[in-house]
């Protein structure tokens, strides 16, 4: 919805935080900031491996998540935690961007990964210990157990 305030947003009134913090040079538009920056691929790598996805997390995929569990092909409770971990992806993406932008804190492709993961981890366990959702989701992905 072009509503994040990122840095081809928000060049106006912050001309100096118009560049990506990851990717020095690169104007930070949403496409960038959600899928071609070296932070986001690194996310979406993981995504793919921990849930074993027979192909690369395309644009669409990253910005709009996947269908609801009632897909014929991933199945009800794959459905269910690609959205949960398409959350945690984009939640992860921005406090990377918010840390480097208010804290001037930089984020490493390694270190995004172990957020991300760490992030997962923590979601789905909390979800499947303490939600009436549980069912809906089953069990953790093999890589984050």
């Amino acid at each position: 919805m072009n509503a994040l305030p990122l840095g081809t947003r928000i060049e106006f009134f912050a001309p100096e935080q118009v560049f990506c913090h990851a990717c020095p040079g690169t104007p930070q538009t949403l496409r960038h900031f959600v899928f071609s920056c070296t932070l986001a691929q690194q996310v979406w790598q993981d995504f793919e491996r921990i849930f074993e996805l027979s192909s690369s997390v395309t644009l669409n995929q990253a910005l709009f998540s996947w269908p609801s569990g009632g897909s014929r092909f991933l199945g009800r409770e794959n459905g269910f935690r690609l959205q949960a971990g398409h959350a945690v992806a984009i939640h992860t993406l921005w406090c990377a961007h918010t840390q480097a932008v208010y804290d001037d804190v930089s984020t490493s492709r390694p270190a995004i990964s172990n957020r991300f993961r760490f992030l997962l981890r923590r979601h789905f366990q909390t979800l499947l210990s303490s939600s009436k959702y549980a069912s809906r989701v089953g069990s953790l992905p093999f890589l984050l157990r």
